[in-house]
């Protein structure tokens, strides 16, 4: 009998279901191995690179411009590794027992999608694809009236107020290693609005699936989105006056 003890390659995923990772035979007294009548084990690995894609998605709610979003939002997209713990000189580090000693590396996504243990902050400007709707309705800007409009089923314009118009951003990644994803916003101020904590969804994860591309139907996404108002309200003034005027 021939066991396949380890099948482990760094950066692939064996394919279990076509994979042949054992066998047996029978040795014939009196057979060579060079005859052609030997015994023979065969064993096949077949292996896919750990890769795939990820898409991530950003809604932006509450009459933000593009301008003003693209000047202020921030975020990171994060894996953790376990890795072979190294000494300063590259070396691997083994614990009493002999074996390696593990590590949780944080990676940082770049944006063009290389993973890197320097932190990394993205912008949506870094690769995303804009699209503002309402309703589910693509929305088109009148730079004549200064207005946001749509057209529905009957050929008519239908103007849509500047606080409904809701931006939505989505960028794809793929070849990323496979694993869990983590996106995390790490600014969301934007003068003049103030941003809805009880309704917007400022982190997410997802995980990366060996094989899956970003245009599957199945690819894994991570949704964010935030919602503001604009950061503006009423004043009062009285003034008394006193002394007979």
């Amino acid at each position: 009998t021939v066991t396949e003890t380890n099948t482990a390659i760094k950066g692939y995923e064996l394919q279990d279901e076509t994979s042949v990772i054992e066998g047996k035979a029978t040795v014939v007294a009196g057979v060579a191995s060079t005859s052609t009548d030997a015994p023979k084990v065969e064993l096949s690995d077949e292996y896919v690179k750990a890769v795939g894609g990820l898409v991530i998605t950003k809604t932006i709610i509450g009459g933000v411009t593009e301008e003003e979003a693209e000047g202020a939002l921030t975020f990171t997209v994060t894996t953790e590794v376990e890795e072979e713990k190294k000494d300063e000189e590259g070396n691997v580090i083994t614990g009493e027992d002999g074996k390696p000693v593990m590590e949780t590396v944080t990676y940082y996504v770049t944006k063009d999608g290389e993973l890197t243990t320097e932190e990394t902050v993205l912008k949506v400007t870094d690769g995303f694809t804009a699209v503002e709707e309402y309703e589910g309705h693509t929305l088109t800007y009148d730079e004549e009236e200064k207005t946001w409009y749509y057209t529905d089923e009957n050929g008519e314009k239908v103007e849509v107020e500047d606080e409904d118009v809701q931006i939505n951003y989505t960028k794809t990644f793929d070849d990323l290693p496979a694993g869990e994803y983590t996106v995390t916003e790490t600014n969301t101020a934007i003068k003049g609005y103030e941003l809805q904590d009880e309704t917007s969804v400022l982190t997410g994860t997802a995980i990366v699936v060996a094989g899956v591309e970003s245009a599957s139907t199945d690819a894994p996404q991570v949704e964010l989105s935030d919602e503001y108002v604009k950061a503006v309200g009423g004043l009062v003034i009285t003034k008394t006056i006193i002394g007979g005027v």
